[in-house]
């Protein structure tokens, strides 16, 4: 049951990637969709909360995860890697984000849960961090526009891998030790984001009324309100070791896969690669369980 539950988690966060591309492109604001998102997301846990009750007994430590959660989210992704992402090479940029989920993982198997892993797990983890480092370099040539300094990017990227470290951290941690308060969890990490990035909307006069960040955001929000319940329920079921590097190289390697055959995209030899290995790494994990 727990590998279809994780299943559905990648099948919706592939579904969200088009949609991500369309809410985010011909200029829009990231601020902006980061703040209907957050408020989005934490109107769905806040129903969820209220309808499971698990509100009650929740201790104060899914409070201030929620509230480091929140930062994470807010500066880490849509301020440093989304700023970042717009000024420098999308590749190395996205890789940095997404390698970030072995801090989470590592943190499981380590922290959490040592011992627990299988020598198939390690394998499946390093194939998956590896897989993502070959996907980053094949990333066609055009995805790297500079439009500042490389230092500017750096610190960027330097400062969002970080709190994308972070992220991953705090999702392993409340997803093995406090999977029952996950609604409660979701609603003061996101809750907390949309305040975070308000600032955004009140400078902006057009904040409330930019069509693309606000529909496209909402439906994003909505979804990622559904798969962080599930993501923390996983966690709790499999482990942050598998379920992270899972959830996160998965997604990657099908949009990679159906852009190739249907739209005819170009793909590197390192991509291809990358792609190759990475589907071994998901089924090592997969037999270490």
């Amino acid at each position: 049951m727990s590998w279809i539950i994780l299943c559905i988690i990648v099948l919706a966060a592939t579904a969200i990637w088009p949609l991500g591309r369309w809410t985010l492109k011909d200029g829009a604001e990231p601020k902006i969709a980061g703040f209907w998102v957050s408020l989005t997301t934490a109107l769905v846990c806040g129903v969820g909360t209220l309808a499971t009750g698990d509100w009650r007994g929740a201790p104060a430590g899914i409070w201030v995860a929620g509230a480091a959660m929140s930062v994470t989210y807010a500066v880490g992704f849509w301020i440093c890697i989304m700023r970042a992402l717009q000024i420098g090479p999308a590749g190395p940029t996205a890789t940095v984000n997404n390698m970030a989920m072995t801090a989470g993982a590592l943190y499981g198997l380590l922290v959490l849960t040592p011992g627990r892993a299988a020598l198939w797990t390690w394998v499946g983890l390093a194939g998956v961090c590896a897989a993502l480092l070959l996907l980053g370099v094949g990333k066609p040539a055009a995805d790297g526009v500079h439009r500042a300094t490389v230092a500017r990017w750096a610190r960027l990227v330097a400062i969002g891998g970080a709190f994308s470290c972070l992220s991953f951290v705090i999702q392993a941690h409340v997803g093995t030790l406090y999977p029952a308060h996950k609604y409660v969890f979701g609603l003061a990490a996101f809750g907390t984001a949309a305040v975070l990035l308000s600032p955004a909307m009140l400078r902006d006069r057009a904040g409330f009324i930019r069509r693309r960040e606000c529909v496209g955001g909402v439906a994003l929000g909505m979804v990622n309100g559904a798969i962080l319940p599930l993501t923390l329920v996983t966690i709790r079921q499999l482990g942050a070791e598998v379920v992270l590097p899972v959830t996160v190289a998965t997604p990657i390697l099908l949009v990679l896969v159906i852009g190739r055959v249907f739209y005819k995209e170009h793909l590197a030899v390192a991509a291809w690669v990358g792609c190759v290995l990475g589907a071994l790494a998901v089924a090592a994990l997969a037999y270490g369980t």
